[in-house]
């Protein structure tokens, strides 16, 4: 039996059709944008201050070996971002001490990356604090390498308020993925110095802070910090770094850098007036009974200017003025 012979015509339509059709898919795959298999997208996060926030920027890497890739992260991440209204990753006086490293836990499996910060970081206020590390962890585990973050400051492992170190953080137990936990305000009640250095003047503001950090530090960083209203007077030296403020069972342990005991602030506050500044506005706390303090994480045995910081303190009413 003879085969049928296709006809020219319909021959030809096929042909015309088959070329139509590949024409037009090379014109759409030009069309889309090629990926260099070699590169990868990668999410880096900066804090909006103004929003409390974080932002995500993508930027494109190279692929390359785990510590390498690691490296050109954190060079690529301390470049900051391109939106001007952004915060830097860290402060220009916080440095990275060293070569950061990736450390393996051979029983996990989990990849640790560790990195060491300079004494000024202690110096960050504490929800700043917070934002930059979270943004800081999220943006260094968008690398499949990294499961962990372990921050150290000046070789020492850095301790959440409670004094706790911190240990292994990551994207699930810091800041959730932005937006970030809800920002709460706190009212308090601060004491500061009158003019003469005779008697502590209170000051009621505002702090914002997360439910899951304590009051305890943003007080004492506030006090540092000095007064707003007219009529109030710094008791401490802004040179005064807080290390950590914890309280257990009622006793809030006030650990703060040795300016502490060395430098005066500008104003004429006494000795007295310096510390009870600190002991007051804390003891505004419900939760606060007692006040003990402590210098680059030691206790005091020597008096103060004659006041005995051996003993854990409570609040003296008769040094506020009008009391």
């Amino acid at each position: 039996m003879k085969k049928k012979n296709v006809p020219l015509a319909i021959m030809i339509g096929i042909f015309a059709m088959t070329a139509f059709v590949l024409v037009y898919a090379f014109a759409v795959d030009k069309g889309k944008p090629r990926v260099d298999s070699s590169m990868r997208v990668i999410g880096l996060y900066f804090v909006n201050s103004t929003q409390k926030t974080l932002e995500r920027e993508e930027r494109t890497m190279p692929l390359m070996e785990d510590a390498e890739m690691t490296q050109a992260l954190l060079g690529l991440y301390m470049e900051g971002s391109k939106n001007p209204i952004l915060e830097k990753p860290l402060p220009a006086s916080v440095d990275i001490i060293g070569e950061s490293t990736l450390i393996t836990d051979h029983k996990t499996q989990d990849v640790t990356f560790q990195v060491d910060f300079t004494e000024a970081y202690h110096a960050l206020p504490p929800l700043d604090e917070a934002l930059l590390r979270s943004a800081f962890v999220w943006t260094m585990t968008e690398l499949d390498c990294i499961d962990n973050v372990l921050i150290y400051v000046e070789g020492k492992k850095l301790v959440s308020s409670r004094g706790e170190p911190l240990e292994g953080q990551n994207r699930d137990n810091v800041y959730v993925e932005p937006p970030l936990s809800p920002i709460i305000n706190k009212t308090v009640k601060l004491y500061f110095s009158n003019q003469d250095g005779t008697a502590l003047v209170p000051e009621t503001r505002v702090i914002e802070l997360t439910p899951d950090l304590q009051l305890e530090p943003f007080i004492v960083d506030q006090i540092i910090k000095g007064p707003l209203n007219a009529g109030c007077f710094a008791t401490i030296s802004p040179d005064v770094k807080v290390r950590t403020v914890t309280t257990d069972e009622g006793v809030c342990y006030v650990n703060l850098s040795q300016d502490f005991l060395t430098k005066i602030p500008a104003s004429s506050a006494s000795a007295k007036i310096m510390v009870y500044s600190i002991v007051n506005s804390l003891m505004e706390l419900s939760n606060v009974k007692k006040v003990k303090f402590m210098v680059e994480t030691q206790f005091l045995t020597e008096p103060f200017h004659g006041i005995d910081l051996s003993v854990e303190l409570i609040v003296d009413e008769s040094l506020v003025a009008g009391i």
